[in-house]
């Protein structure tokens, strides 16, 4: 599957992810270039979602390029937070961030020669 339409899933799950938890004024930044896409979804709460930095130790050296398009068709099969344990398995980076009631989820996924199909240039 080509890579801006694993951004669209993985955006759209850590969208569902923040409605689910009630927060609200979200915003979504997708950057993406010849070498990695980062995307960062920020939104409004009085607190931090409670596990979430526990998800984003997991999703480090989890990320298994062989086996994305197995995790890539099972994002947005349900509604549920099982889908942000299927993140780890397609970034390679994830950061979360909490201060004055704004709570930001970051995802990098670096490009890997030989296995994104997209041609140079473009994504």
């Amino acid at each position: 599957m080509y890579e801006r339409a694993k951004t669209r899933k993985l955006s759209n799950a850590i969208v569902g992810y923040f409605f689910r938890h009630h927060i609200t004024n979200v915003d979504v930044r997708i950057r993406m270039d010849d070498d990695k896409t980062d995307i960062t979804v920020e939104g409004y709460t009085e607190h931090s979602i409670e596990g979430i930095e526990g998800l984003c130790e997991r999703t480090y050296n989890t990320r298994r390029v062989e086996f994305e398009d197995t995790y890539d068709e099972l994002l947005g099969i349900r509604d549920s937070d099982d889908e942000m344990e299927l993140i780890g398995y397609l970034v390679d980076e994830a950061h979360v961030y909490f201060g004055n009631n704004k709570l930001a989820f970051n995802v990098v996924r670096y490009r890997r020669q030989g296995f994104d199909p997209a041609p140079h240039g473009k994504l």
